[in-house]
């Protein structure tokens, strides 16, 4: 938190929780089962990204609602290895079972793959323009 500007610039530390505004997201990794994760009940909202997911304007309506009412969401990205599909099906699940959405954020990529970091920023940029 900045104190003071002049005449020389001050501040102090912060908890992330206690900042009004948005600090970015949170990563988290996991030795478990990525199903396991995505069903804790932590989560009221969980979405995989995959150029195999739904265009976002199909179902931008429903994805509208349920992003607005949602307090914890959980967003999970590929890697660069394999997709959020390979990694359920490693578990023997299929990801329209696992998870609330599965959306292509990124549709008519032009590349095999997209790095995970474009895929965060091109996810959470159309997300919050959802949530307005």
């Amino acid at each position: 938190e900045v104190m003071e500007t002049e005449p020389e610039l001050s501040g102090r530390s912060v908890k992330k929780k206690d900042v009004p505004e948005y600090w970015g997201y949170d990563l988290r990794g996991s030795k478990g089962r990525l199903s396991d994760l995505v069903h804790s009940p932590e989560w009221d909202l969980t979405i995989a990204t995959s150029r195999q997911g739904e265009d976002i304007t199909e179902v931008k309506e429903k994805l509208e609602a349920d992003w607005g009412e949602a307090e914890n969401t959980l967003i999970v990205f590929g890697s660069y290895k394999e997709g959020v599909e390979e990694m359920i099906t490693h578990e023997g699940r299929r990801v329209e079972e696992v998870f609330n959405y599965i959306l292509n954020t990124v549709p008519s990529q032009g590349t095999a793959t997209v790095r995970t970091e474009e895929a965060i920023i091109s996810t959470l940029a159309i997300l919050n323009i959802l949530k307005d």
